[in-house]
């Protein structure tokens, strides 16, 4: 499965497939906890992709669209 139909399965978890797009800002509309959240999506990538989220990463832009989340993922594999 490729990594953004990977992000979709494990948002629908949580979200409405109706209610979410690529590009859905999952925070700013309510769609994800803020407080869980964050941490729910590092979690899962970390195991998924087997990456490490870096501190400096911890920034909500990386983790508030499955676009966003895609591109962080991308980029965290290129550099292993």
């Amino acid at each position: 499965m490729e990594i953004k139909q990977e992000i979709r399965s494990f948002f629908q978890q949580y979200v409405d497939p109706k209610e979410l797009n690529d590009n859905t800002d999952v925070f700013k509309h309510g769609l994800i906890d803020l407080e869980v959240g964050p941490l729910q999506i590092v979690v899962f990538l970390e195991k998924k992709f087997n990456i490490s989220v870096a501190e400096e990463d911890l920034q909500l832009e990386n983790f508030n669209s499955v676009n966003n989340i895609e591109r962080y993922v991308k980029r965290k594999i290129a550099e292993n």
